[in-house]
C-alpha cells in the first residue's frame, strides 16, 4: 500500500485540502483502497483549528470545495511526527519552505522520500503552492487549481503502478 502524507506550515487550508482532492480522485478510479492519505502540519497552535473554522478562508475553502464536489469534513489538524519518515512513502511539501522545514527534522535516510507536491503537476509551470490570500477569492481558486493538478498527476502515478502489479 502506497502511504502519501501533505505537509504545509498549519495543516489547515493546503495539505487537508490535498489530502481530500487525493482520496476523491482515488474513489473515483477505484484506487482508494491501494493508498493511505493524510495530512499533517509544522508549527500548529491549540487555537488555530478553531480560529481558521471560523475565518472567511475556512468559509470560502468551504464554499469551493462542495462546489467542486469535494467534501472537507471535520477533521483534526496533527505536527509531523518522527514516525511520519518511517511510515509514509512520499512526504509531500506545499513549499520550499515546508519543504527546508521538513528536510530539518527528517533522518538523512528518510530524505529521498521528501518532494514538493508540484512535482507530480503534468500541467503546472509552478514550483510551489503559495498560500491563499483570505480576501481573495482568485487566490483561493488557484490554489485548489494547482493542488487539483499535482493530485491528477500522482492519481495517474498510482494507475500505472497499480496496472504493474496486476
Amino acid at each position: 500500500m502506497t502511504q502519501i502524507l501533505f505537509v504545509s506550515n498549519k495543516n489547515l487550508f493546503r495539505s487537508p485540502l490535498a489530502a481530500v482532492i487525493l482520496v476523491s480522485k482515488l474513489r473515483d478510479l477505484g484506487l482508494d483502497d491501494l493508498v493511505m492519505v493524510d495530512s499533517a502540519g509544522l508549527t500548529i497552535g491549540e487555537s488555530d483549528e478553531k480560529v481558521f473554522r471560523t475565518t472567511i478562508l475556512g468559509t470560502k475553502l468551504r464554499k469551493i470545495a462542495s462546489k467542486k464536489g469535494y467534501v472537507l469534513g471535520d477533521r483534526r489538524t496533527r505536527r509531523v511526527t518522527q514516525s511520519d519518515f518511517k511510515r509514509f512513502e512520499y512526504i509531500l511539501a506545499m513549499n520550499w519552505e515546508d519543504l527546508s522545514a521538513i528536510r530539518k527534522s527528517c533522518p538523512k535516510k528518510y530524505w529521498c522520500k521528501l518532494h514538493l507536491i508540484m512535482r507530480f503537476a503534468p500541467n503546472s509551470i509552478n514550483a510551489t503552492v503559495g498560500m491563499p490570500q483570505m480576501d481573495n477569492l482568485k487566490s483561493i481558486e488557484a490554489v485548489f487549481k494547482s493542488i487539483e493538478d499535482a493530485c491528477r498527476g500522482l492519481t495517474e502515478m498510482i494507475r500505472l503502478r497499480s496496472s504493474k502489479v496486476a
